[in-house]
């Protein structure tokens, strides 16, 4: 991305980005753009095209009323911390567990990650004043600067947690770092070597970390460019699945539903989830093209999209086998199967453009390709109406791979790409979030270049 600051002019800036495909996406819009308005001259830039984000309306993701009693009164009443950890399980354990909720103990926890699922609950609820959200980001401060001095499996877990946050609500900063002492205790730990000598819960929790950091590694690793190289091990695979009893809701879990139905599924979904993300890093990393040869180049591209259609189509038709079973519970189980649908179309997208970057072209059934992958991410996250920054990053990814397949697509491809690209530019305007100024200007910038050239084509 350093090459990115030797522009003088946005236009020029934004032709590289979307062009040449010397910049990842994905990387740029997780990372790369957070680092690049730290600098001066870029702020330059965003500042000269200023007139651009005047209409933009700020999203308010955290409004609350204003309280009738001093916030910092929640504090003393234990309902507030249990509210906290209900959020968190509901929220953030379904599909980013950490922790085995049949055995997890509240009196016996750490404090520490308990002071994380404190703030990952408190972060995702509605209510935040000001005064309260203060003290409790000192709070998490504090808990951090202590995490990182421990070497446990819980200060791995409650780094996870922090992590989510952090990555959730795009602290680069905040979110690397979590990352990168995770990955150090986990290496102390010897979360990657053989664990035949623990008992099974023991053996169940270090390989479900161990699933959480490789999998940070591993995508991160993908987005950027780089080959895999830590804590990424996987040896034989481990083709054992993660049973869904170490899941189990029931009278003495932190949630429990009075359906057992629901608990059921509760236990269900979240063990195929898990299962589908252990797969999913796994084919990331055994299907990596980053030291392929060109001679061997679509050969190794064709199998890492089998690969990964595949193993989307499995875990789909999972999902839809419980809607079968229990069709009152369809809202439930779809929140999965759609989670597994983005993150299969987003890399997929990524994919395509891959082969785009190393070929220099696509066939005409490719861009129907990478069309469909793109469309299969933007409706799902616009029917969601969540605006905030991973939902975004989602949006932008779509937005920026529309601009760079447009001159490869035909006359009706492009008035859909166009249609498309001026509602995502809407849908930003009113959802503006100021961290993605650079994203958005670039997304804009280049959706009206290509307007201009139809107007000059004419």
């Amino acid at each position: 991305l350093t090459f990115c600051l030797k522009f003088n002019n946005f236009s020029d800036l934004s032709s590289f980005i979307l062009k040449t495909g010397k910049v990842n996406f994905s990387y740029l819009l997780l990372v790369g753009a957070a680092k690049l308005q730290t600098s001066v001259k870029i702020q330059k830039l965003i500042e000269n095209q200023e007139s651009e984000l005047l209409s933009c309306k700020v999203a308010d993701l955290r409004s609350s009323p204003p309280p009738y009693t001093s916030p910092l009164q929640l504090l003393t009443k234990s309902s507030f911390w249990d509210s906290l950890l209900t959020v968190y399980f509901q929220k953030l354990h379904e599909t980013f567990p950490i922790v085995s909720i049949t055995h997890f103990n509240f009196e016996t926890a750490p404090y520490s990650l308990l002071s994380a699922m404190y703030y990952y609950g408190y972060r995702f609820q509605s209510n935040q004043p000001e005064e309260l959200t203060l003290y409790m980001e000192n709070f998490a401060k504090m808990n951090l600067k202590s995490l990182i001095r421990e070497c446990s499996l819980s200060t791995i877990q409650a780094l996870l947690i922090y992590y989510s946050v952090y990555y959730f609500e795009g602290n680069v900063p905040m979110h690397i770092a979590c990352r990168a002492h995770a990955t150090r205790i986990a290496y102390a730990l010897g979360l990657h070597l053989d664990n035949r000598m623990f008992n099974d819960f023991e053996k169940y929790t270090r390989r479900l970390v161990l699933c959480r950091v490789r999998f940070m590694n591993v995508s991160v690793a993908s987005y950027q460019n780089l080959y895999p190289s830590f804590l990424t091990e996987f040896g034989i695979f481990d083709t054992n699945p993660f049973e869904p009893k170490w899941q189990t809701l029931n009278n003495s879990t932190y949630i429990n539903y009075e359906d057992k139905n629901e608990n059921y599924l509760y236990s269900t979904c979240t063990a195929h989830f898990i299962n589908y993300l252990d797969e999913f890093q796994y084919n990331i990393y055994k299907h990596s093209m980053d030291n392929v040869k060109d001679s061997r180049f679509k050969s190794e591209w064709n199998r890492s999209r089998k690969a990964m259609v595949n193993l989307c189509d499995k875990y789909v038709k999972l999902f839809q086998s419980l809607y079968l079973d229990y069709p009152l519970y369809i809202q439930r189980i779809a929140k999965f199967e759609v989670q597994i649908k983005i993150r299969h179309h987003n890399f997929m997208m990524g994919l395509y453009n891959i082969l785009k970057t190393r070929l220099g072209e696509l066939s005409s059934s490719d861009i129907a390709d990478a069309l469909f992958h793109c469309n299969s991410v933007l409706k799902p996250v616009l029917l969601g109406k969540q605006f905030n920054f991973i939902s975004q990053y989602l949006i932008f990814n779509v937005g920026y791979q529309y601009l760079n397949l447009y001159k490869l697509c035909s006359a009706s491809d492009k008035q859909t790409i166009k249609a498309q690209l001026h509602n995502i530019i809407q849908i930003i305007s009113t959802n503006y979030l100021p961290s993605t100024s650079l994203s958005f200007l670039i997304l804009k910038n280049g959706y009206k270049s290509i307007i201009n050239d139809n107007i000059n084509n004419i």
